[in-house]
């Protein structure tokens, strides 16, 4: 007789994964301890995801898609302070509604396809400072250039995770992602 899947357990297998890929990491993770987070057995929670690298991927491929989107999407906008400001708002947002998930990709995923998603994310900032450095009329080289793009690019993302790895609460993560990238936006113009 097949078993029906409850959503429940599924659930809490998630919930369970979340919480031992931010306290172990993804390669020190335990599928065992994943199982009696969530109130169950290995071979039950086998039978709702077949491999830990499946429960990874439920738990951050779609945010992953979503910030990656973003970030794409801001480099071929372009627009006016009020629609700088709406996409700032849609970032924060996005930053602290996932915040769980944005620390296992950056923090936990040693392991996954998605261990290099940091340095992913600051290579397209970099991409972007690239585009948009000809509007601050800089004299500099092309190699001097990609120095300055990257080190802003690093500064950027540290600071943005740096929130995420030390606070929890989403109206200080919104505050402070918010507060963050104004002094930085105002310090460019």
């Amino acid at each position: 007789m097949v078993q029906v899947r409850k959503p429940q357990i599924r659930e809490a297998l998630l919930n369970s994964a979340k919480r031992e890929f931010l306290k172990h990491g993804f390669q020190l993770s335990s599928t065992r301890r994943i199982a009696i987070g969530a109130g169950t057995t290995t071979g039950n929670m086998y039978k709702y995801f077949q491999t830990k690298n499946e429960l990874f991927e439920q738990l951050v491929s779609e945010v992953k898609a979503q910030i990656y989107s973003f970030i794409r999407e801001h480099e071929v906008e372009s627009g006016g302070v009020p629609n700088r400001l709406q996409q700032l708002q849609s970032f924060v947002n996005l930053m602290s509604d996932y915040r769980d998930e944005m620390l296992l990709l950056i923090d936990a995923s040693n392991g996954t396809k998605y261990q290099n998603t940091y340095e992913d994310l600051i290579e397209m900032i970099s991409l972007n400072l690239q585009e948009h450095l000809p509007d601050f009329n800089l004299s500099i080289s092309a190699a001097d250039s990609k120095i300055l793009v990257r080190t802003i690019a690093v500064g950027l993302v540290a600071g943005w995770v740096d929130i995420l790895r030390n606070h929890s609460d989403k109206k200080e993560i919104k505050n402070g992602l918010y507060q963050y990238f104004m002094f930085v936006f105002r310090s460019f113009l």
